[in-house]
């Protein structure tokens, strides 16, 4: 049932990123379930974080984005906390944007937890 309830909230939450299309609209990692690369810069500008949503499953879940392209390293764009007990973690895309100089790099810990970024 907790599964279902994230698919739906998900597939709401990326009908909302084509809401708030602009020149250059926010792209999905899809959904994610372990530490990775989600975006790297080269070359780019105007880059940002568009939203997260993080759901735990079995655990607490915490979700560390950090602008970098390949590793959990340099500054923390965003730190996200779920609860098993609680609602899903972050916030939808259009509530604003936060500047990305290098990537994002996604650090997830929680058994089962899964997450989108989104960006552009």
């Amino acid at each position: 049932m907790k599964k279902l309830f994230f698919v739906i909230v998900a597939l709401i939450l990326m009908t909302t990123c084509v809401a708030y299309a602009d020149d250059n609209p926010c792209k999905s990692s899809g959904l994610q379930s372990a530490d990775a690369s989600i975006m790297t810069v080269a070359g780019s500008y105007n880059r940002c974080l568009c939203g997260v949503e993080l759901v735990p499953a079995s655990a607490d879940a915490t979700l560390i984005l950090y602008d970098h392209a390949s590793a959990a390293s340099g500054n923390e764009l965003a730190k996200i906390l779920a609860y098993t007990s609680d609602i899903p973690g972050g916030w939808p895309p259009g509530r604003g944007c936060i500047e990305v100089n290098n990537g994002i790099y996604a650090d997830v810990t929680g058994t089962g937890a899964a997450y989108i970024v989104w960006y552009k």
